[in-house]
């Protein structure tokens, strides 16, 4: 993958402390707002469907794409339905006015614009179409949101402005324009709303930091986003700007390293020379976490079967449907830092070697259920979904090898895991001997049948000892 951009994107995260007036009015007003944001978000995609279906775009898709077969690109020519026309666009922009009054008209025009400009660049989720057209010829379906939309702000939309503290050390302000409401006389005005930024703590200079080069317009400020973690329950701002890129290394493009995942570890780095390094060390602490975090869901599952009724149905608060969304959140998090960390260590190793290319070679199939990093922790006999992610290290290395000058190449390998099939990392001689001699057959015939043991249901509590008298 090659970027030649001059500039990077990047997010810088800073938590709301206070707000000027009353907290509880104002976040109730954004909670609210990130509802507007939704509903606009899903009036944009259902009057979208509306309008190709009253126009017939899946008939004219159809004729399309079967002149381009049968007499080529040239004679068929342009696509004859285009994804988003300007006058569904006016329309979309004046029903979403008129529904969602609460939304300053900068806010509406943000989030058109964000999904319009996704519809075009949508792909299909397989095959080589347009999303657009995979959508209009019924091969998958629209989006459509449930939860809050983020809330999406900018300077020329939004005027937001950014001031710094009175004293260095002090927290940064920002000024927001996203909701309106309407006067006494009928005409509309928008809400200011000025939040104090939290900037204390070694935790946030880096930010700080990276705040006042955007401030200073060192950094160019993209659209940002407003948004409610309900896992902290608190109000975050996602600052979007972009840096410029350094040059990178000059590295040698013939010296090639291999990045392959084991079966009795982590992760093997071969590089050009044949030396080898272990990303992401021994990788015993997988299997602990892995086998902690199943233990307290199954824990917890067993303990919501015997909770009260008035305990049940109750939202993510009682019961056990909080601990196990954490739980879930939990293990992604866990996966996402593990992986960032051996994607940087593999791109060091790659500098510091002179290593230009780097082939990954991603397990695919049934291959990649047999990799130590898949099953360290596992219980035989119980499912669960504690995966891998092995794309996210393709995506990572894709794009931070830019920056270090090395060259990305994925190769999918596929297989079993069997000794039979080549997608194995197993030799061909197994170092527990033959199974299928009679040494094997005699260990299953002195093996001592294993007394079955009665199942103990963890959710209740242990029998009490008697006391002595």
């Amino acid at each position: 993958m090659k970027n030649d951009k001059l500039t990077k994107t990047r997010i810088a995260s800073f938590e709301v402390a206070t707000v000027d007036g009353d907290w509880k009015e104002t976040t109730q007003r954004w909670h609210k707002t990130a509802d507007a944001c939704r509903g606009v978000a899903n009036l944009f995609w259902q009057s979208w469907v509306t309008w190709h279906y009253q126009n017939d775009s899946y008939t004219k898709l159809k004729e399309w794409l079967s002149r381009r077969e049968e007499e080529g690109k040239k004679a068929a020519g342009k696509c004859p339905v285009q994804p988003y026309p300007k006058e569904l666009s006016n329309a979309t922009y004046k029903a979403a006015s008129v529904r969602f009054p609460e939304l300053a008209k900068g806010e509406i025009v943000l989030i058109l614009n964000r999904l319009s400009s996704g519809l075009k660049s949508r792909k299909a989720s397989k095959g080589s179409l347009p999303g657009h057209t995979a959508i209009l010829l019924h091969h998958e379906s629209h989006p459509a949101f449930v939860r809050s939309f983020p809330i999406l702000f900018d300077r020329g939309n939004t005027a937001t402005e950014f001031e710094p503290p009175a004293k260095r050390g002090e927290n940064w302000y920002a000024t927001l324009r996203v909701s309106r409401y309407e006067k006494e006389n009928g005409k509309g005005a928008t809400y200011v709303d000025r939040m104090e930024l939290w900037c204390k703590g070694k935790k946030v200079q880096s930010q700080v930091a990276i705040l006042q080069r955007i401030a200073t317009g060192e950094y160019s400020f993209k659209g940002s986003q407003l948004v409610y973690s309900r896992g902290k329950r608190k109000w975050f701002l996602k600052l979007c700007y972009e840096m410029p890129r350094e040059k990178p290394p000059e590295l040698d493009a013939n010296k090639t390293a291999t990045l392959s995942a084991r079966e009795d570890g982590p992760w093997l780095l071969t590089l050009h020379d044949g030396k080898t390094r272990i990303p992401g060390g021994h990788g015993r602490y997988v299997g602990a976490i892995r086998k902690r975090l199943l233990t307290q869901r199954w824990d917890r599952r067993a303990n919501y079967k015997n909770a009260g009724h008035a305990n049940k149905g109750h939202g993510r608060k009682r019961a056990g449907a909080g601990p196990q969304w954490k739980l879930q959140q939990e293990w992604k998090n866990f996966v996402k830092r593990v992986n960032s960390g051996v994607v940087r260590e593999v791109l060091n190793a790659c500098v510091a070697a002179g290593c230009g290319t780097l082939v990954y070679e991603q397990p695919d199939g049934e291959f990649r259920d047999t990799r130590f990093l898949a099953t360290a922790g596992k219980v035989d006999g119980r499912r669960d979904s504690s995966s891998w992610d092995w794309f996210q290290v393709r995506t990572m290395l894709e794009q931070r090898a830019t920056d270090c000058g090395v060259s990305v190449k994925v190769v999918k390998v596929e297989g079993s895991g069997d000794t039979e099939n080549l997608g194995s990392s197993r030799s061909d001689e197994s170092p527990i001997g033959d199974r299928s001699s009679g040494d094997g057959e005699k260990a299953k015939a002195n093996k001592k049948p294993c007394r079955s043991k009665a199942k103990r249901d963890r959710s209740k509590p242990a029998s009490k000892k008697k006391r002595r008298q």
